[in-house]
């Protein structure tokens, strides 16, 4: 066992209870504005959220049923290069792993080998993916061997594969069965995504928005580079302000189009035309979408905005709106 380091939440530290700290989410804790991290046990392998402060003392919630924790796995890290174990690559992002299943599925049977042009071309494109998310990466970071290998990561989830008897590496993280269950049956949704992601990391016009520039919102299904994306078009500050105007021009007000809180009438003067704008279009189309226009913006308050984008999957206006109402 690693040797333990009490009341840290480096990755890779070991509490005194024997749990690993996987790395920090992008989730809100409920502990004075805690972050949750990711645990693993060192005993069971069970990966769950715990609040930042809470790291030190925590307990497996399987072997010594203690307290279940957050709902949330490695899948889930933020990873960046000062956190990430040395000498390690880090754990593999949504982004990655769904293009990766995109490779994968192009032909389950036999999928691309390491020297295929398909792995090659993957392995380059992870590989400017991560300087864009992550920072500077290695030269080991994804290469075309570390790519197959993951594809045969996933291969282990094809239940094709086990009724032919034959298995795939069954060595991945909880991050490919994730991935797999959500994308893996709606081939269609998946290659527009993983073509969604590929046109994001192409488009340098974006400049980075780090992805924990605010810790009450959870990435999108659809990965990192799309919820960058996302809030790329939300920070459009002219076309906003255009709307903002339409729409008071129009009513006298503007107020939240989910629970209809108007700040003016709460804070007067100080919150006279203030109002957040959520983008409603589906994050994987976003790159076909072109410029933003009026019509994808919808004015919400901070709180409902927060809401919207609180966890997985996330949640439409409508959706908002009838838990209001319920």
């Amino acid at each position: 066992m690693a040797r333990a380091n009490l009341g840290t939440t480096t990755v890779g530290s070991v509490n005194r209870n024997g749990q690993r700290v996987v790395g920090p989410t992008g989730l809100a804790g409920t502990d004075h504005g805690q972050r949750v991290y990711v645990l693993a046990c060192s005993t069971c392998g069970h990966e769950y959220g715990a609040n930042g402060s809470d790291v030190w003392q925590r307990l497996c919630p399987v072997c010594s049923g203690s307290a279940p924790g957050f709902p949330v796995t490695s899948s889930d890290v933020i990873d960046t290069p000062a956190e990430s174990p040395q000498g390690r690559n880090p754990n593999w992002s949504r982004d990655e792993l769904i293009l990766a299943l995109d490779i994968y599925m192009t032909n389950p049977a036999s999928p691309p080998g390491k020297t295929s042009r398909a792995v090659i071309e993957l392995s380059e494109l992870l590989n400017r993916l991560g300087n864009q998310v992550r920072g500077s990466v290695g030269a080991t970071f994804r290469n075309p061997a570390g790519v197959y290998m993951k594809m045969m990561n996933l291969r282990a989830h094809d239940p094709a594969v086990a009724a032919a008897g034959n298995v795939g590496l069954t060595s991945g993280g909880k991050g490919d069965e994730l991935v797999w269950n959500e994308f893996a049956g709606n081939r269609d949704l998946l290659k527009k995504v993983a073509d969604a992601i590929r046109k994001a990391v192409s488009n340098v016009e974006i400049e980075p928005i780090p992805f924990d520039d605010d810790e009450h919102m959870m990435e999108a299904p659809e990965g990192r580079v799309l919820t960058r994306l996302h809030r790329y078009k939300e920070r459009n500050r002219k076309l906003i302000e255009i709307k903002k105007a339409k729409i008071f021009k129009r009513t006298g007000k503007l107020v939240c189009e989910v629970c209809e809180f108007d700040f003016s009438q709460k804070y007067g003067e100080r919150g006279q035309g203030f109002i957040e704008a959520h983008h409603i279009k589906p994050v994987h189309s976003l790159p076909e979408e072109g410029k933003t226009k009026e019509d994808d913006l919808a004015l919400l308050c901070s709180n409902c905005h927060r809401m919207v984008h609180s966890s997985r999957p996330w949640l439409s206006i409508e959706e908002l709106r009838d838990i209001l109402v319920s």
